[in-house]
Order: structure tokens, then C-alpha cells, then sequence
């Protein structure tokens, strides 16, 4: 079944990790999702397998809070498990910082860009790519393995990246909401953020004293 819905959305897949994987200007990625996307919503009408762009979860959002924090904690507990893990194995562990000079441009970049243009495309191309040939639940594990890939390519194979895309492909599919998994995204991009700068003057403060 080669409808032109899931040859759009898996060549967007495709052209973005490509692009990534190349390290073009961030400017070139963005043009050539919203190229795919536009396409994808021209030939998308009346196929109903392809996958809704609704703003508000089906169950309505108190739901979500509660399920939100579960995953906050499910990934904090994988996240700990892993660093436990990987020092019991005798590793250092990199700590990435954000000079406070950068940081209005990486809080554009990671809690604004980036939440919307890769839940659109690993997320919404992912479904749109998937759903028809594998069915819901192992597109899935297919969006969380490529977002996990897409994050190695980053350079940043950390391990709320290398899980996190399970999780936010699970809330995509379960509140049909594009919006949520956005959000979702954004929430844990700005905790890192703020982690990123605090690392920073913490380095910065041992350098100072010492």
C-alpha cells in the first residue's frame, strides 16, 4: 500500500535525518519540513488513516497533568538507573553547560523550535508514515527508535532522548493531540535549559575558587 500520504511522510523522516545527519544551517531543516508538511495536508484530505492535528486532547487536559507527571518520573527514574549504570562501569559522565550568553538563543532553539518542528515530524510524519503499514502501537516504538537515532545523529544520545520519544509517541497516540507531545517536549527541553546554565555557573564557581 503505497498511498502518496505515507511516500510524503517518509520522505519527510527521511529528508530531516539527512539533513541533520549532514549538519546543515537549521534554517535549510525547517524550510524542507514545512515543504513536506504543506504537502502532506494537500493530498491528506479524506484519508482517513492519517492522523488528526487537533489542539485539545480527546480526554481534555486535567487527565494529562496527572499522566505528565508519571512520565516525569518514569524518565527521571531511567535517566538516574542509567547514569547509576553507566559509573558503575567505571565512565565519566559529560556534563553539557549553556554560557549566559547563549542562553536566549538555545531557549528559542530547544523549547520553541525544536518541540514543534520534530513532534511534527517524528510524531505527526511518523503516524502519518506508519500507522498503515505496521498499525498504532508499533509505529510507536518505530517514532521512539528514529527519535532516539535522530538524537545520536545529535551528537546527545543522552538517555531522556534515547526513551523520551517512546513516551511522547504514546501520548501523541493516545490524546490525537499534536499539541500535547509540543508541550510535553518543550517542558522537558526547558528543564534541561535551565540545567544546561546552572552547570554552567556551578563550573564556573569551582574555577573562581580554585
Amino acid at each position: 500500500m503505497q498511498r502518496p500520504t505515507v511516500l510524503i511522510a517518509l520522505m519527510g523522516l527521511g529528508v530531516d535525518l539527512a539533513v541533520v545527519g549532514l549538519h546543515l544551517w537549521y534554517d535549510v531543516r525547517l524550510a524542507l519540513a514545512l515543504i513536506a508538511f504543506f504537502t502532506l495536508m494537500a493530498v491528506r484530505i479524506g484519508d482517513a488513516e492519517t492522523p488528526e492535528l487537533r489542539l485539545t486532547p480527546i480526554q481534555g487536559w486535567m487527565p494529562w497533568f496527572g499522566w505528565s507527571l508519571r512520565i516525569g518520573v518514569a524518565v527521571t527514574f531511567l535517566i538516574v538507573t542509567a547514569i547509576a549504570v553507566w559509573h558503575s562501569l567505571g565512565n565519566e559522565l559529560p556534563i553539557y553547560t549553556t554560557h549566559p550568553a547563549h542562553m536566549a538563543r538555545q531557549f528559542v532553539n530547544a523549547c520553541l523550535l525544536a518541540p514543534v518542528l520534530e513532534e511534527v515530524v517524528y510524531r505527526f510524519f511518523a503516524f502519518a508514515a506508519f500507522v498503515p503499514l505496521v498499525g498504532c502501537r508499533n509505529t510507536i516504538i518505530v517514532s521512539g527508535l528514529i527519535f532516539g537515532m535522530l538524537h545520536v545523529q545529535y551528537g546527545n544520545p543522552s538517555p531522556e532522548n534515547l526513551v523520551g520519544g517512546f513516551f511522547l509517541a504514546w501520548a501523541y497516540y493516545k490524546s490525537e493531540s499534536i499539541v500535547l507531545p509540543v508541550i510535553l517536549h518543550s517542558v522537558g527541553n526547558g528543564l534541561a535549559w535551565i540545567i544546561h546554565g546552572v552547570c554552567h555557573e556551578c563550573s564556573m564557581w569551582q574555577v573562581c575558587r580554585f
